[in-house]
């Protein structure tokens, strides 16, 4: 069996009768008179969905059943042997690049990694409690097919130990009673698609409940919020099964595209959740269940964290300028004192927060939000409310803005502004009434100043980029693009990582019980992003046309390569990749915004 292609591996089936005695046994697996066979034909076929054929001989009987699913396959087999029998089954690479390995059980004893297809594996199952020995062997020297009884032959007997991988491989069945075996062609990143779609609908739950909430000005006080239902989708079922704001606007990408209906009750639902002030709270944590699965530090949740009347205060003094709420400003604990607001956490902001500081992906998404509600009111002819949403747009779309407040010309990119030292360290100190104890600390070795946040290149740099706030011609489009393909910043061959390697906060700890989160590692749904930017700015004329449509290819057969890869290893689908070694990483099963590895995968880049 093989698909179309000249690069398609190669799957075929040899048997023979066990004999009796110490001789070479009369192995059958080329069409040929010279077997003897009683009877054989396809009893039923369409030449290209399905065939079953049945094979009479002395020592029994053996039918194939095959069904073609279009680059995968099934094949069912049944055997009914009079007397010992041993099946073949291999798989041989037509290209030198293709390589097979063996795996430990019949579920995944061989898989690989294919130049047409990508990973592959060869799924064995014994139906109806069919019990048989097995033997499995990967070759690696050239392979002809004319020799292929005599190799595995040679290799049975002399029990020759396999290689770690190669370009053949075969597994062995002995069988000595009626047996039914399924076997499973599977293309891994079509199963890969299969499990985030399926995980991601699966994990949607219905909570109700109160949110615990404390209010700005007395961080001791806290107040139950609601009582609220919410029906949701979860980041990851083991380590994060609630609601999660920033998440579910991910994860309702792809659920609106199998059943919008079902999209729009989740949207709904979270809408439901907002205060008076217009605030919702940025993890739904309703109830004793959903509070079982949540550090106590994390459960309470704090009005001034992204709360649009504070943003208000600011629009009304300086119009273009945002900064996120909750940052700590006192705390000598961390290295770089979190954003939780902006749901990338530890990522570098300026070293000492302040009121005079701002960040640039806000900016970003109020231009963004804006754009929505712009439309919006068009679409649902909102005469009273349509001229501010036009106008707000407008301005926070002004290009010419965004590169006056945001824009280096000394390090050609977008970033952050506020008060930054580029030297700060977590030194260790005792405490002074037990030396042999210690804490870490932030030691400031250079005092800050009020500028750009220059010394992180990463992510929240590329805002203007992602959310298609650059002009096609505008040169600083090609600067972000160069700067995104070089591997000592943020290339890597299995995607972006969210910072580059010559940051000083690059892997670096928070705090000494915080490791990096957003300080490296690949995160799905930021690639996502990309992806669509680069796929409308190849779309249009432009001196960038040309470097986004190559880099937007890259980067998706990067991403899809190495997360079917880790599919493949692990079984799992990963909160984030390990950016030197591609490595899932962080909880697991992570079928939120990863599973957006199933739009990247069908060009749906809708964002």
């Amino acid at each position: 069996l093989r698909t179309r292609d000249p690069r398609s591996p190669l799957f075929g089936i040899m048997w023979y009768e066990q004999p009796d005695v110490v001789q070479i046994p009369h192995v059958k697996h080329w069409c040929d008179q010279a077997d003897g066979l009683k009877h054989y034909a396809w009893y039923s076929a369409d030449g290209r969905t399905f065939g079953r054929q049945n094979i009479t001989e002395r020592a029994g009987n053996l039918s194939v059943d095959w069904i073609n699913h279009g680059e995968t396959w099934t094949a069912r087999l049944y055997v009914s042997p009079k007397t010992r029998y041993t099946l073949i089954l291999y798989l041989v690479a037509q290209d030198s690049r293709s390589k097979f390995r063996l795996g430990h059980h019949l579920k995944n004893i061989i898989s690989g990694q294919t130049e047409l297809f990508g990973p592959v594996r060869l799924a064995v199952d014994l139906r109806n409690g069919s019990k048989v020995l097995h033997s499995s062997l990967v070759w690696d020297d050239e392979v002809h097919l004319d020799h292929l009884n005599d190799l595995l032959l040679i290799n049975t007997v002399n029990q020759q130990k396999p290689n770690n991988e190669g370009r053949f491989a075969a597994l062995q069945l002995n069988i000595h009673t009626e047996t039914e075996i399924e076997i499973n062609y599977l293309l891994v990143e079509l199963q890969m698609a299969k499990v985030a779609l399926s995980n991601m609908l699966g994990g949607i739950g219905y909570w109700y409940g109160y949110n615990r909430v404390g209010h700005w000005g007395d961080a001791s006080v806290t107040t139950p919020y609601g009582p609220h239902e919410l029906l949701s989708a979860v980041p990851s079922r083991s380590y994060f099964p609630r609601g999660f704001l920033w998440d579910e606007g991910f994860h309702n990408m792809l659920i609106r595209k199998f059943d919008p209906e079902l999209s729009l009750e989740i949207l709904v639902s979270w809408l439901n959740t907002m205060s008076e002030d217009g605030w919702i709270p940025r993890e739904m944590i309703l109830g004793v269940e959903a509070e079982a699965k949540v550090p106590k530090e994390f459960i309470v949740q704090r009005t001034n964290v992204a709360n649009p009347p504070t943003l208000d205060d600011i629009v009304m003094n300086k119009p273009v300028l945002f900064r996120w709420r909750g940052r700590n400003a006192t705390t000598l604990q961390e290295l770089n004192p979190k954003t939780l607001a902006s749901g990338l956490d530890d990522y570098p902001r300026a070293s000492h927060p302040s009121q005079e500081e701002y960040h640039l992906d806000l900016r970003c998404w109020l231009a963004l939000s804006s754009r929505v509600m712009d439309r919006l009111a068009h679409l649902y002819e909102e005469d009273k409310h349509r001229s501010k949403y036009a106008s707000d747009a407008s301005l926070l779309g002004n290009y010419d803005d965004l590169v006056r407040l945001h824009w280096s010309e000394d390090k050609k990119a977008f970033y952050d502004y506020g008060w930054h030292s580029d030297n700060v360290r977590l030194v260790k100190k005792s405490y002074r009434e037990s030396p042999e104890q210690f804490y870490y600390e932030r030691a400031t070795m250079q005092e800050p100043r009020l500028g750009f946040v220059d010394d992180v290149f990463g992510y929240n740099s590329l805002f203007p980029l992602m959310l298609k706030l650059l002009p096609p011609e505008s040169e600083k489009l090609g600067y972000l693009l160069e700067k995104l393909l070089d591997p000592e910043l943020l290339w890597t061959p299995f995607g972006l990582r969210s910072i580059s390697r010559n940051s000083p906060y690059y892997a670096a700890r928070n705090t000494e019980h915080d490791p990096p989160y957003w300080r490296g590692y690949i995160w799905i749904n930021v690639n996502y992003m990309v992806l669509s930017a680069l796929k409308h700015y190849g779309s249009l004329p432009g001196p960038s046309q040309a470097t986004s449509r190559s880099a937007f290819f890259d980067l998706k057969k990067n991403l899809v390569n190495n997360m079917a890869k880790e599919f493949n290893r692990t079984g799992y689908i990963w909160e984030n990749y390990d950016d030197r070694s591609g490595h899932g990483r962080g909880s697991h099963p992570f079928n939120g915004w990863s599973s957006l590895i199933l739009m990247i995968m069908s060009d749906d880049m809708q964002a």
